[in-house]
């Protein structure tokens, strides 16, 4: 039987412990429930306004900066909702009690305890807030319930990701005709690779890394996508000998990693890119730039030997223990050098400020955005 769809928004607000929930009144069918504001998609919507609008008119709160965090489909047996989740950044105004229905700030643990809940707010839950939360997701969620609201099953595809500027120029350099592909330092928790891998379906790409926890991290995520044939995950460091074969890769991806070398190890690593890399083959940079903000930090220095600056972990400053990383930031001119000096045809190079994070598995982002190069270069 085919059920019939209909297509509406969800909007999360949330503030500190508290979210913005509303209540339903009588003739609603489930007077007493609490759902969180959203509607119907109306004609001429697209839907985000449809959020703006629904938000509004339920809880006479105006919200802005909205950002899409994914879609959630809630099966009954007879029909389908299809909801567009969106987080609300900024709002102003008070929650009212309105004609259809009232509107509350409502602890997000007291609101999970209640049983008359729709099933979109389970995206509060501990397992599930982090689609919520975190910017680089695009979640997928299926959630089957019964005519009584009681959930059968819940689906998620956990690791869809919406790629950064950075990641999106690299990746789009992909093509469906590369047989063997080198991603050096497993970028984003395995999300670029599987995004490589659908765009190249018979190519084999390994990608590397010198983190072990992150290695088995990547390798559950690989698992999971029925990849592991496809994409194969090694130990491996960058800056020693490769153990390919001469011309072997149609392209390498190197985003963010190439700036843990200093100048003598840059250059190795280099040099085993070239050979390894086939005759027209592509080769994409992204490394920290030395305009970036922690550099110019109190305490951070610059070594001009290795080209190394060393500069204070932001959160320890002001602290009895500050500690310090290390990192070989670049210039335009630094980076197009150390190119160069490999003859590597360099096709452009340009600089830009873009939020990373500071963990592997994009969790936490750093304070403010960071001066990023991006390369690409022919050999």
């Amino acid at each position: 039987m085919n059920k019939p769809v209909r297509k509406a928004t969800r909007c999360f607000i949330i503030n500190n412990k508290k979210v913005m929930v509303i209540n339903y009144k009588e003739p609603h069918r489930r007077a007493g429930w609490y759902d969180i504001p959203g509607g119907k998609i109306e004609k001429d919507e697209i839907p985000i306004q449809t959020a703006i609008r629904e938000v509004f008119e339920e809880t006479t709160l105006i919200v802005d900066k909205l950002e899409r965090k994914g879609n959630l489909i809630v099966e009954y047996p007879d029909r389908i909702f299809d909801f567009e989740v969106f987080v609300a950044k900024q709002f102003n105004g008070v929650p009212a009690d309105l004609q259809e229905n009232s509107s509350e700030w409502i602890e997000i643990d007291e609101l999970l305890s209640k049983h008359n809940i729709f099933a979109n707010i389970q995206l509060l839950s501990p397992k599930y807030i982090k689609y919520l939360k975190d910017d680089s997701s695009d979640f997928k969620m299926h959630i089957f319930i019964d005519n009584d609201e009681n959930i059968e099953s819940i689906e998620v595809d956990s690791y869809s990701f919406k790629p950064s500027i950075s990641e999106k120029n690299g990746i789009q350099l992909v093509k469906d005709t590369f047989k063997n592909i080198l991603s050096v330092g497993i970028s984003t928790a395995g999300s670029a690779e599987i995004e490589m891998s659908k765009i190249a379906p018979n190519s084999h790409i390994i990608a590397t890394t010198i983190d072990n926890d992150g290695l088995e991290f990547t390798q559950k995520i690989v698992k999971e996508k029925g990849l592991e044939k496809q994409i194969e995950l090694k130990l491996e460091d960058i800056s020693e000998k490769m153990p390919y074969s001469d011309e072997t890769f149609d392209f390498v991806y190197a985003r963010l990693v190439l700036h843990y070398l200093d100048n003598s190890k840059l250059e190795q690593a280099l040099k085993e890119i070239k050979r390894v890399l086939k005759t027209n083959g592509l080769f994409y940079i992204v490394v920290r730039s030395r305009n970036e903000w922690e550099a110019k930090l109190e305490g951070a220095t610059y070594d001009e030997k290795t080209g190394i600056t060393k500069y204070p972990v932001y959160e320890t400053l002001g602290t009895n223990n500050v500690k310090y990383l290390y990192r070989r930031l670049h210039t335009i001119d630094s980076l197009k050098e150390f190119l160069l000096k490999e003859n590597f045809n360099i096709k452009y190079v340009k600089e830009y400020q873009e939020e990373c994070y500071k963990d592997y598995k994009r969790t936490e982002k750093v304070e403010f955005p960071n001066t990023i190069i991006e390369c690409l270069v022919e050999k």
